[in-house]
């Protein structure tokens, strides 16, 4: 039997690091019709606290940070549209960084999670 423990007090976790760890775990397939993507995203911003806006901004520095550690050229990378829709924004963008993080992976020859984890630690 596994007990659940309470959570321990204290400071919510970041969305980014969240966000990123579980993207990095998606499969490279996931799109934006995705309605599995579509819940784990609000967990994830539930969990965290954080309104549409802050994770479409975070999701935004995980690009950088992922264009950073990798090397790929930001100029013939694409540069993700937002949508006036915050909620759309987010999951476009997260479909977006699961593309990106399977190209830096590539890239750097690490394998997604490792990208993921190199890219939070410089950032």
């Amino acid at each position: 039997m596994i007990a659940l423990r309470p959570s321990s007090p204290g400071p919510a976790p970041r969305f980014g690091p969240v966000a990123a760890r579980g993207l990095a775990q998606l499969g490279p397939d996931v799109g934006s019709d995705s309605l599995t993507l579509a819940l784990i995203l609000s967990t994830w911003i539930r969990g965290t606290g954080v309104g549409l806006a802050t994770a479409r901004d975070d999701l935004l520095e995980l690009r950088g940070a992922l264009l950073e550690v990798s090397g790929l050229d930001r100029g013939s990378e694409p540069v993700p549209m937002t949508a006036r829709d915050d909620r759309r924004a987010v999951l476009n963008l997260a479909v977006y960084v699961v593309g990106l993080i399977e190209r830096a992976s590539r890239s750097t020859g690490l394998d997604r999670e490792a990208v993921v984890e190199v890219a939070l630690s410089t950032h």
